[in-house]
């Protein structure tokens, strides 16, 4: 397979490659396959990308769906209205999102701002304070919004939705978050909080609203107390409190369900109710 390199102003118009590079301005106009793509430079991308890596260290403005098997960056990328499919995502820098963002593994110490976060181990720790916090220049902010397509923060990462099996981070402001174990460090807001397992939450973080199946101190996490989940709920629990019979066919298909992971413990309160909603 061939290697390109684009060290000045060029477009590609897709195809098979063994390695793309872009150290000058680059433009793909078709659909890219590529072992390694490497952005050291400024890139655009309207067509679709497939590469086991895809490193970031320049300016990347993607309009096209996206599946890597690693993704890292350490310069500026923005998606929109795009699909961001991958095994691992690393980063150190600038990473926007007006659409779906996936992979096993997410770890992003730079600043993000993502609709849609999905993964099995996510871990989102911006460091506002530290000395290689990323910076948006004075003349930029203004319009940043407008270039990003989404708003963008130099104090928090900001996520609509995550949804993930383990969640660690810090400075993280997010409308929903729903995984099976979650870690909260400092000065993280929540609007609605679901966890089915483990829960830790810093002091300085506010919480809004939990799932049934947590009973947290979520008001004390402003007033300088840590909130801790209750893991006592359990399926047999509910089953009890409700006067169902664990035997009946139904309850037994529930149970199933529940066992193989295909549900949470809120559904199966859903789904109890509907056999008995006195």
């Amino acid at each position: 397979m061939k290697k390109t390199y684009v060290d000045g102003i060029g477009s590609l118009y897709g195809g098979s490659y063994d390695e793309v590079t872009v150290s000058g301005i680059g433009k793909l106009k078709g659909d890219l396959k590529a072992n390694k793509l490497n952005v050291d430079g400024m890139f655009k991308s309207k067509g679709r990308i497939e590469a086991d890596s895809f490193i970031n260290d320049g300016m990347s403005r993607i309009y096209g769906d996206v599946k890597v098997g690693e993704l890292r960056i350490d310069g500026m990328f923005k998606a929109r209205c795009s699909k961001i499919e991958a095994d691992s995502i690393y980063c150190d820098g600038i990473i926007v999102c007006t659409g779906e963002v996936s992979a096993d593994n997410v770890e992003i110490e730079g600043l993000c701002s993502i609709a849609e976060l999905y993964g099995d181990k996510i871990k989102i720790q911006y460091n506002a304070s530290a000395n290689n916090t990323v910076n948006i220049p004075g003349f930029f902010k203004s319009a940043a919004n407008s270039f990003f397509g989404r708003p963008v923060s130099t104090q928090y990462s900001l996520v609509d939705t995550i949804e993930c099996t383990d969640l660690e981070a810090d400075r993280l402001k997010v409308n929903t978050i729903k995984a099976n174990n979650v870690t909260l460090g400092p000065d993280c807001v929540v609007d609605y909080l679901e966890c089915n397992g483990k829960l830790e939450i810093d002091p300085s973080c506010k919480i809004g609203k939990t799932n049934k199946d947590i009973k947290t101190e979520s008001h004390n996490c402003q007033n300088g107390n840590r909130g801790t989940a209750n893991t006592e709920v359990t399926i047999d629990k509910i089953i009890e409190d409700k006067n169902l019979d664990k035997t009946a066919p139904q309850v037994q298909e529930i149970i199933k369900k529940y066992q193989a992971g295909k549900i949470t413990l809120n559904e199966v309160k859903l789904m109890l109710d509907a056999l008995n909603p006195k």
